[in-house]
C-alpha cells in the first residue's frame, strides 16, 4: 500500500521539504529517548497558521498552509457537529482548510494509481484535536477514511517496530467497570471479541485472555501472565483531570474508580513490546488541552506501540461494541490493523440514511509501515490438485479439464489411510461397536448390539446394491465409549481409522429411576466420500428411545426398536456405499427408502438424512431437488450447518459456469459467497465444516478472479486458513489442506503465469499424500506442469514415478501414452 503523508507542522517545526522523507519500518527497537532533543514544543506553537507538506510516496512533494482560526478550531467539538451541517459539510471544511489545489491534485492522482493510506502528522494538540478523520474531497464526493485508511503519526524521530506478532498472539481484553460511574455493558464486548476471533483461536494462531475488574495491579499481572501479551484491548470509561489530561479509569480494590493518566499507562506496558493497544473507552484519543500529556504520546512514542486504536471522544455502549466486533472480524480475516478500523468505520451508520458523523469517533495511530498482525501462513509447499470445475475454457483446459476426471478417479481409488488394516481397501466397510451401558444394562446393551449387527448384515445381503460390503461385529470392534458426545466421536473416528471402516455403529443404553434411554449414533467416515466430507462425522440414528423399568429388564421392547433402527441404517450404508462408488442416483434412492421408515423423528437426525437426500440430488445434477431437501433439512433443524452448507454449494454449482466473464452469473456468485460466509459452525466440528466453507470462499474467490471480477475476500487469506489447519493432524483437514494446496498453485500457475512458483509445492505435496492413489496424482501433476515449463526429462521422470504407483491397467497406459507423446491430454485423463 503506498503512502500519502501530511505533515502539519508550526513554522519552523516541521522537516526540511527539500530533503526526502524517512518512512517508519520494522526495525528493532530504538531508545526512546532518542528523539527528545527534536521533539517541537508544542506549547509554543501559537501562530494562527501551520506549514503543511504533503508527499506522495515516491512521487511528487507539494507545499501549503493550513490557516488555524476559531470558525476551523470550532469543529473540533464532535458532539456539536451537526450544528455545521453534518459529515459530508464538515468534511469538505476540514478538505478546503488542508489541501491547496496542488496538493489536492496530487492525492487524486496518488489514488488513481493504487490503494493509498493517508498518514497524518501533527505536531500541536490544537490541529490534531480536529475530527480529519470526516476528510471529504468534493470533487470526488468521497470520504478518505471510507476510501482507505486514514491514520495519524506523531512528529517524533525514530522508526518503529512492525505491527505483525509472532503465533499465538495473545490478546488481553480487560474491562473496568466501576462502581459510581455509568453502568457499560463488557461481557457483550468480551464475547463479541471471542467470536469474531474464533476461527484463530481454533487454528492455534491466537488466544484471548479475559480479565474483568481490572485493577492495575490486576492490569499488571495480566500482562506479565504466560511470557508477555500481543495486543491489549481495554474496555471502560475515559474521563479529563481538571487541567484537562484525559485518564482512562480502571477500579481498586473496593470496585471504586482509579484514573490512571497516560504516563502511567504508559509505564505499565513500557516492557511489553506491545503490537496493538485498542482503548474502547471514551475519548481517551483526544489530545489534552496542551498536548504534552495524552495517551497517543504516551503509548505510541514513549511505549513504542506500533499502532494504537481508540475512541476521541465520548461513545455510546453499543457503538463502542459494533467497533469492536466488525474490527476484530478483519483482523480475524488477516487484515492489516488500519485496514480493520476502515473496514469497522465503513460499517458505522450502514442502516442510517446519509454518512453519520460517528464515522470520526474511532480513530487509528500508526508509526509502522507494517501494519500486518497476522499473515497468511503457507509454510508447506503446496501439492498440485486439479481445479474441479466444468467447462474448462481455453487457457486453463490443459489443467482444468483434467480436474474434473481425475476428482472421481481420486474418490473411488484412493483410500485415506497406509498399512494393514481388518477390512480391506477397495469394498465398503462397516463396523458395529458393543453397545455400551450404565451399571447394570451393561449386558442388555451388548446383547442388542449383537442383535442390530446380525440384522444388518442380513439386510444388506438383500439389498443387492453391486457394491462389496465388508463387515466387523461387537467382538472385533470393542466398544466406542467416552465422557460426552465429542469423546464418544472421537472414539468413533479412532475405530474407524484403525479398522478401515467407512460407517462405525454405537449406541448407549442410559438408565435412570425412570427406566432407560436409547441412543443410537452412526459415526460416518471420509474414507471413501472426499466429494461430500460435510456428510462426515457423527450423526444421531433417530431420536433416543425411553423405556419403561419393565421393558429394561425383558429386553424386548429393546430388540423391536433397535430392528426398526437397523432397516432404516440398512438403507442409509446402502446409500452411502452407491454414493461412494460413483452412482449418486442409486444412492438417493435408498436414501428415499431410508427415510420412509419412520424412526428418524422431526429433528437433528432426520435433518441429516435429507441433507444426504440433497447431496445426492447434487451430485445427479438435479440443483432443484438438492434445494429442496436443504430447506427440508432446516425445517427440521434450522441451526443445520451441513444444510447451510449445500445451499450455498447449490447456489456456486448454478451461478459459476466455466468461471469466465460470459459463463458466470456473477450476482449469483455473489450471494454464494454469502451463503458461505454464513454458514454456522456445530460443536463439535467434527466434519470440520470452518475449513470446507473456508475452502469453498477461496475457490469462489479464484472464479471470480478468472472472470475479472473482484472478489470479497482474498483467496489466499481464506485458502491459508485451511493449510495452516493441517496441522493439527487430522486426516480430513490434511486431505481438505492438500486442495487449498492446489487451489493456491493453480492460482500460481495458471492465473499468475508463475509456473516454477508451482514446482516446489508439487514436491512437497507427494510427501504428503498418504495413499499410492494420491501421490500417483500429484506425480502426474507434476508431469504436467514439468511439460508446460519446457521440461520434457523432468516430465518423464514424474509420469515413470505415477505409472508405478497407479493400481489400474487403463491407468498405467494412459499415463504410459502421455509420457511418450509428451503431452498432457484431459480428453484421456
Amino acid at each position: 500500500m503506498r503512502d500519502v503523508e501530511v505533515h502539519v507542522f508550526a513554522r519552523g517545526a516541521g522537516p526540511d521539504p527539500d530533503k526526502p522523507a524517512t518512512p517508519a519500518a520494522a526495525t528493532p527497537d530504538v531508545d526512546p529517548d532518542a528523539s527528545a532533543a527534536t521533539e517541537p514544543d508544542l506549547t509554543a506553537a501559537t501562530t494562527s497558521s501551520r506549514t503543511v507538506t504533503l508527499r506522495v510516496e515516491g512521487g511528487v512533494t507539494e507545499l501549503g498552509e493550513l490557516v488555524v482560526d476559531d470558525d476551523l478550531l470550532g469543529l473540533a467539538d464532535l458532539d456539536g457537529l451537526e450544528a455545521h451541517g453534518g459529515a459530508v459539510e464538515v468534511g469538505d471544511r476540514l478538505f478546503a482548510a488542508l489541501f491547496t489545489t496542488a496538493m489536492a491534485t496530487a492525492w487524486r492522482r496518488a489514488r488513481t494509481d493504487e490503494e493509498v493510506r493517508l498518514r497524518l502528522v501533527m505536531d500541536d494538540a490544537a490541529v490534531a484535536r480536529l475530527p480529519w478523520e470526516l476528510l471529504h474531497d468534493p470533487v470526488e464526493d468521497a470520504f478518505c477514511a471510507l476510501g482507505g485508511p486514514l491514520v495519524r503519526d506523531l512528529n517524533v524521530d525514530g522508526v518503529a517496530r512492525g505491527v505483525t506478532a509472532t503465533p499465538p498472539v495473545r490478546v488481553l481484553v480487560a474491562v473496568a467497570g466501576p462502581d459510581g460511574v455509568d453502568e457499560l455493558d463488557g461481557t457483550a464486548e468480551v464475547a463479541a471479541i471471542r467470536q469474531e476471533l474464533a476461527p484463530l483461536v481454533a487454528e492455534g494462531r491466537l488466544s484471548v485472555s479475559t480479565l474483568e475488574r481490572a485493577t492495575v495491579p490486576r492490569l499488571l499481572d495480566a500482562l506479565r501472565e504466560d511470557g508477555g501479551v500481543d495486543v491489549l484491548h481495554l474496555v471502560g470509561h475515559g474521563r479529563r483531570t481538571a487541567d484537562g489530561t484525559p485518564t482512562v479509569v480502571l477500579e481498586d480494590d473496593w470496585h471504586g474508580p482509579v484514573d490512571v493518566s497516560p504516563g502511567q499507562l504508559r509505564d505499565l506496558v513500557a516492557d511489553q513490546h506491545l503490537s496493538l493497544v485498542f482503548l474502547n473507552v471514551c475519548g481517551a484519543l483526544q489530545p489534552g488541552t496542551d498536548g504534552t500529556d495524552d495517551f497517543a504520546r504516551a503509548l505510541v512514542h514513549g511505549a513504542r506501540v506500533p499502532a494504537l486504536v481508540g475512541m476521541q471522544t465520548a461513545v455510546a455502549d453499543d457503538l463502542a461494541i459494533q467497533v469492536a466486533r466488525d474490527f476484530y472480524a478483519a483482523i480475524a480475516d488477516l487484515r492489516p490493523v488500519d485496514v480493520a478500523l476502515t473496514d469497522a468505520r465503513r460499517l458505522i451508520g450502514v442502516n442510517e440514511p446519509g454518512v453519520s458523523t460517528d464515522m470520526a469517533l474511532p480513530v487509528c495511530w500508526l508509526r509502522s509501515r507494517e501494519v500486518a498482525l497476522l499473515t497468511p501462513v503457507l509454510e508447506e509447499p503446496a501439492p498440485w490438485w486439479r481445479w474441479p470445475l466444468d467447462n474448462p475454457v481455453p487457457g486453463m483446459a490443459a489443467a482444468l479439464a483434467v480436474v474434473a476426471s481425475l476428482v472421481v478417479l481420486w474418490q473411488v481409488v484412493g483410500p485415506l489411510v497406509r498399512g494393514p488394516a481388518p477390512m480391506g481397501e477397495l469394498g465398503f466397510n462397516v463396523a458395529v461397536a458393543t453397545f455400551t451401558g450404565d451399571p447394570g444394562l451393561e449386558g442388555q446393551a451388548a446383547e442388542l448390539s449383537t442383535q442390530v449387527y446380525d440384522a444388518l448384515v442380513a439386510d444388506l445381503d438383500q439389498a443387492e446394491t453391486g457394491v462389496s460390503v465388508e463387515f466387523r461385529g461387537p467382538g472385533d470392534v470393542g466398544t466406542v465409549d467416552g465422557d460426552d458426545d465429542e469423546a464418544r466421536a472421537s472414539a468413533a473416528e479412532a475405530v474407524a481409522a484403525d479398522l478401515r471402516a467407512d460407517v462405525v455403529v454405537s449406541a448407549r443404553l442410559e438408565g435412570d429411576r425412570n427406566g432407560a434411554r436409547f441412543v443410537p449414533t452412526v459415526w460416518i467416515a471420509d474414507r471413501r466420500l472426499l466429494a461430500a466430507t460435510e456428510l462426515t462425522g457423527s450423526h444421531p440414528l433417530g431420536p433416543p428411545e425411553r423405556f419403561r423399568p419393565a421393558a429394561v429388564t425383558d429386553v424386548a421392547d429393546l430388540e423391536q426398536v433397535a430392528v426398526e433402527r437397523t432397516g432404516a441404517l440398512a438403507d442409509l450404508v446402502a446409500g452411502l456405499s452407491l454414493f461412494a462408488t460413483g452412482d449418486p442416483v442409486g444412492a438417493g434412492q435408498r436414501f428415499d427408502a431410508a427415510m420412509s421408515v419412520d424412526v428418524w423423528g422431526g429433528g437433528e437426525a432426520g435433518a441429516v438424512l435429507e441433507v444426504f437426500r440433497g447431496k445426492a440430488a447434487a451430485q445427479a445434477g438435479d440443483d432443484e431437488a438438492a434445494r429442496d431437501h436443504y430447506e427440508a433439512a432446516l425445517a427440521l433443524d434450522p441451526d443445520s450447518a451441513r444444510a447451510r452448507y449445500g445451499l450455498a454449494e447449490v447456489a456456486w454449482d448454478s451461478s459459476r459456469g466455466s468461471c469466465t466473464a460470459a459463463t458466470v452469473d456473477a450476482d449469483g456468485l455473489e450471494k454464494a459467497d454469502r451463503a458461505f460466509a454464513a454458514v454456522p459452525v456445530p460443536t463439535p466440528d467434527d466434519a470440520d465444516v470452518a475449513r470446507k466453507v473456508d475452502y469453498a470462499r477461496g475457490r469462489l474467490a479464484l472464479c471470480q478472479q478468472g472472470a475479472g471480477l473482484v472478489p470479497d475476500i482474498d483467496a489466499t487469506v481464506a485458502l491459508g486458513r485451511v493449510v495452516t489447519a493441517q496441522a493439527d493432524g487430522n486426516d480430513r483437514v490434511r486431505g481438505l489442506a492438500g486442495l487449498a494446496h492446489g487451489l493456491l498453485a493453480i492460482q500460481a500457475w495458471q492465473l499468475d503465469g508463475r509456473l516454477d512458483a508451482a514446482v516446489p509445492h508439487l514436491e512437497q505435496a507427494i510427501t504428503l499424500a498418504t495413499t499410492d492413489a494420491r501421490e500417483a496424482l500429484q506425480w502426474e501433476s507434476l508431469a504436467c506442469l514439468h511439460l508446460d515449463r519446457g521440461d520434457v526429462a523432468a516430465a518423464g521422470e514424474a509420469f515413470d514415478r505415477a505409472i508405478e504407483l497407479v493400481a489400474t491397467t487403463d491407468d498405467r497406459d494412459r499415463l504410459t501414452s502421455q509420457r511418450d507423446r509428451a503431452t498432457c491430454d484431459p480428453a484421456e485423463s
